[in-house]
C-alpha cells in the first residue's frame, strides 16, 4: 500500500529549506545594512545633470534590447489571449463569462478580480502594519539588527508551498480552524508580502539623517509629533512603494493560494492553474487572457512604484 501524507517527511524537509535560507538571508541582511546612503533632502531638480554621451545612449539601446528578450514571454502571452484563427479578437476575454464545460470549479472573471483584489488589499493593509513595525525594530541599532532582519525576511525566500503547508498543521483546530475560511488567506498572502513592506522602508529609515529627529525632541515635539511631522514625511514615499509592493505580490501569490483556497475564493493565478488543467483550446485561450488581466494588474502597480520610489534608494 502507497502512504499518503508524509507529514513527518514533509515536516523535515521544510526545517532544512527554512535553517539554509536563514543562513543565506543572515549574510544578505548585513551586507544590506553597510550599503545604506542618507537621504538626500534636495529636490531632483536642483541637481545639475549630467550630458548624456554617446556610450550612455548605446547603453540605454542595450538595456532595452534585453528587457524585450526578458519579457518576450510575457508578450507572447499578450499576442495569443488575443490571436485566433481570423486574426485578432476578444473573444478568449468574452469566453470567461460563460462556462459552457459546465466546470465545478467556475466563477465568473469579475468574481474571481473581485476575490484577488479584496484579498490584495486586506493583505496589504497587514503588510504594513506589520511590515513598518518590523522595519523600526530592525533599524534600533545593536548587534542583533542583523539576526532580526533576516528572521523578518524568512517568509521571503521560503517556498510558499512550505508556508500553506504550515498554515494547514498550524490551524487545522478549533477554535483557530480556518481551513475552511478566506481568512487564512488574507493571512497567508499577508506574510509573503509584508518582508517587501520591510525591505522599502529599511533604506529610507537607515538613510534618515538623525539629527532632524534629535531637533525636533529637543523643541518640545513629542515622540508621537516627531513621527507625524519629521519621520512620515520622510518616508510616505517608501510607504507607498511597499504598500504597492504587497497588494501587487498578493495579487499574483500561487503556491501557498492553491493549498488554500476553497472553490468560491478562487484567486486570478489559481484560476490560471485551473484553465490549464482542463484540456481543449477554448480553456487554453481563457487562460491566456486570465493571465494578460493579471499582468495589467500588476503592471499598473509597478507603474506606481516608479512614481513614488525615491530614484536612488529604497531597492533591495
Amino acid at each position: 500500500t502507497v502512504k499518503l501524507f508524509r507529514l513527518d517527511i514533509a515536516g523535515a524537509l521544510a526545517i532544512v529549506q527554512i535553517v539554509f535560507t536563514y543562513i543565506f538571508m543572515l549574510i544578505y541582511t548585513r551586507i544590506q545594512a553597510r550599503s545604506a546612503v542618507p537621504v538626500t533632502l534636495v529636490h531632483r531638480e536642483a541637481i545639475a545633470k549630467r550630458k548624456r554621451s554617446i556610450r550612455d545612449t548605446l547603453f540605454v539601446i542595450g538595456i532595452i534590447s534585453i528587457l524585450l528578450v526578458v519579457l518576450s514571454p510575457l508578450l507572447a502571452l499578450v499576442e495569443r489571449a488575443i490571436s485566433t484563427n481570423d486574426g485578432y479578437s476578444l473573444i478568449h476575454f468574452s469566453a470567461l463569462f460563460s462556462n459552457d464545460s459546465g466546470s465545478y470549479f467556475y466563477l465568473s472573471p469579475l468574481h474571481v478580480i473581485w476575490n484577488s483584489i479584496r484579498f490584495a488589499f486586506m493583505s496589504m493593509v497587514i503588510a504594513m502594519l506589520v511590515g513598518t513595525a518590523a522595519a523600526y525594530v530592525i533599524v534600533r541599532p545593536g548587534k542583533r539588527s542583523s539576526i532580526l532582519d533576516s528572521l523578518f525576511m524568512l517568509p521571503l525566500v521560503v517556498s510558499a508551498v512550505t508556508l500553506g503547508f504550515g498554515f494547514l498543521v498550524a490551524f487545522n483546530r478549533p477554535p483557530v480552524d480556518l481551513r475552511g475560511s478566506w481568512l487564512i488567506l488574507v493571512i497567508a498572502h499577508s506574510l509573503v508580502a509584508y518582508p517587501f513592506v520591510i525591505r522599502t522602508l529599511l533604506p529610507v529609515l537607515r538613510g534618515m539623517p538623525p539629527h532632524l529627529k534629535e531637533s525636533a525632541a529637543l523643541l518640545g515635539a513629542s515622540p508621537l509629533r516627531v513621527f507625524i511631522h519629521v519621520e512620515l514625511p520622510l518616508i510616505a514615499r517608501a510607504l507607498v512603494v511597499g504598500a504597492t509592493f504587497a497588494f501587487a505580490v498578493s495579487m499574483g501569490e500561487f503556491g501557498a493560494s492553491l493549498l488554500l483556497v476553497r472553490s468560491e475564493f478562487t484567486t486570478i493565478p489559481v484560476a490560471i492553474f485551473r484553465l490549464l488543467g482542463q484540456p481543449g483550446a477554448a480553456n487554453l485561450g481563457q487562460a491566456l487572457a486570465m493571465s494578460t488581466l493579471l499582468m495589467a494588474v500588476v503592471a499598473l502597480g509597478f507603474v506606481v512604484i516608479e512614481r513614488f520610489r525615491y530614484r536612488d534608494i529604497g531597492g533591495f
